[in-house]
């Protein structure tokens, strides 16, 4: 979950689930 991690660090918000995909 690495890109997960980068992900909400780029947007600051819990929406970083959405991007969990493979």
């Amino acid at each position: 979950k690495e890109k997960n991690f980068l992900y909400k660090i780029i947007t600051g918000n819990e929406t970083w689930v959405l991007y969990d995909n493979p």
